[in-house]
């Protein structure tokens, strides 16, 4: 959208609201100050992909723009 419209698009956000962290898109991201990246997920030490910490929060000219929300308690899963 950036790329196609950039007069008008001039800052992107991400929403993932899932189980999983979405370590892709955070990456693809994660120092990149036009997007704004925020992710709800589960988060354990062995439940995969076992990244989404809330101190990732981006590098170089993107820090700030990646926000994790990780959700830790009980009863949080794939079913």
């Amino acid at each position: 959208a950036k790329e196609k419209f950039p007069e008008i698009c001039k800052k992107i956000l991400i929403l993932d609201w899932d189980v999983h962290h979405g370590d892709g898109t955070q990456q693809i991201f994660y120092e990149d100050p036009s997007v704004l990246f925020i992710s709800i997920h589960r988060f354990t030490k062995d439940f995969f992909p076992c990244t989404g910490r809330a101190s990732e929060v981006g590098k170089g000219r993107g820090k700030g723009y990646n926000i994790n929300i990780p959700l830790e308690q009980a009863g949080l899963g794939n079913q």
